[in-house]
């Protein structure tokens, strides 16, 4: 079976965030309107998640993942990371992308985080309109930073729009974790025959399931 070579959009995707992320928080934080509480709170979140998306989707590019008869290597500027079919542990499809580089702790502590400060704010809004313009600006901040992106790589790469196609989980018994994010059809009915043929698993089998 021919080897494959899969671009690691995982780090397009995180540059496309931080940037989408930057101009956000540059717009809101010159915007007079905006309360300074919330002014500072998505100057804070894009200290500490922004940046650190920048720095991953640097050190990320140019990296592809391959797949051949020994299983899946990830190659970037660093090196190779072989993971042999034999030593996968389980395997996962979800929704968009997991963002693995970020522990699970920490993002329910984030998510935890946001979701208290909107509320707070919203307590403290003086009237219904501002409340209202306070979710407004969450779901905009949703859609603009895990949709979008989404979308924009697909346009990019002249894909089918469809933003919850695949990406795949892989999980091996050393506790490596490794995503591969798959853009059309044909990738993935490659990477099913892969899978099929070295690991006995049938990708279509595997329920889709939201990964935090």
């Amino acid at each position: 079976m021919e080897t494959i070579k899969i671009k690691n959009y995982l780090a397009t995707l995180y540059l496309i965030n931080a940037i989408i992320w930057t101009v956000v928080t540059i717009v809101v934080f010159f915007d007079g309107d905006v309360s300074f509480i919330l002014k500072f709170g998505l100057l804070t979140m894009w200290m500490s998640f922004g940046l650190n998306t920048f720095i991953w989707a640097k050190n990320s590019k140019d990296s592809y993942m391959e797949f051949d008869s020994f299983g899946i290597k990830f190659i970037n500027n660093k090196g190779e990371n072989l993971i042999k079919f034999s030593e996968i542990l389980d395997i996962k499809r979800t929704f968009g992308f997991a963002n693995f580089q970020t522990s699970k702790n920490i993002k329910i502590i984030i998510l935890v985080c946001i979701m208290l400060y909107f509320l707070v704010i919203i307590l403290n809004s003086k009237s219904l309109n501002d409340r209202l313009e306070i979710l407004y600006i969450l779901f905009a901040m949703i859609f603009m930073l895990f949709i979008f992106p989404a979308i924009l790589l697909r346009i990019i790469n002249k894909s089918r729009i469809d933003i919850f196609y695949d990406s795949l989980i892989i999980y091996s018994k050393s506790g490596e974790i490794l995503e591969i994010i798959i853009l059309n059809k044909a990738q993935y009915q490659k990477i099913r025959r892969f899978f099929m043929k070295y690991t006995h698993k049938n990708l279509n089998k595997i329920k889709k399931e939201l990964i935090i």
